[in-house]
């Protein structure tokens, strides 16, 4: 839902299992939570693979009784094109209420790598390919009436930015020889763009944190 990671990739070999949670406002009017697992793995020198799920709860309770989570998969590559950038594509797809839908991704990642505190900050874009769509109806319960705020999912821009900070345990630096176990603590802010067919554009604000482990 929002990636939290620095420029640094996986050394050949390494693995690492990231969790991560955040919090979303303002998509639609609507908010929500979500939970992400992470797993990558260095292929190569200076390049990474990853594989991830997450899963979308929104909050409140629909009036119509809209089933209230969203799950969605995703595989990407990372390739460190210099110690402090890194260049990031992927695929992925999902389902909620209101069908399925796949979409691709390309990012660019900058980060001040150091022993001690690395802030990063990430520019991605997508855009979401809907199939198999239902309407849903997204009023809330008790304050709002039944069909007034119905919603087909629509084919979608998507741009976003993320400003977070990484912190290694123990201190240390991705030149220096990596630890036989080591991790990170993971805290960002992000702001996604959406612009869908007929015009229509919002925006979410996230607020997320994780940590990830290396062996």
């Amino acid at each position: 839902m929002m990636p939290l990671e620095s420029a640094a990739t996986l050394r050949p070999g390494q693995t690492g299992l990231q969790l991560e949670a955040a919090t979303h406002g303002a998509f639609l009017g609507l908010s929500g939570e979500s939970g992400t697992l992470r797993v990558r793995r260095g292929v190569e020198e200076a390049t990474d693979a990853s594989a991830e799920v997450s899963v979308l709860h929104i909050d409140g309770s629909s009036v119509a009784g809209t089933f209230p989570y969203a799950f969605a998969g995703r595989v990407g590559v990372k390739h460190e094109v210099r110690r402090w950038l890194s260049i990031v594509g992927g695929a992925g797809g999902g389902a909620s209420a209101g069908g399925g839908f796949v979409s691709p991704d390309v990012a660019v990642i900058v980060a001040a790598e150091n022993t001690y505190a690395v802030p990063f900050l990430s520019l991605r874009g997508s855009f979401s390919v809907p199939f198999d769509t239902h309407p849903v109806d997204t009023g809330k319960a008790g304050s709002d009436p039944p069909g007034r705020w119905v919603y087909t999912p629509p084919f979608t821009w998507i741009a976003g930015g993320v400003g977070g900070l990484r912190i290694p345990l123990p201190p240390h630096s991705s030149q220096e020889p990596a630890p036989d176990v080591s991790g990170s603590l993971l805290l960002g802010a992000g702001c996604t763009w959406l612009a869908y067919d007929g015009g229509t554009n919002s925006v979410a604000l996230s607020l997320a944190g994780g940590g990830e482990i290396v062996f």
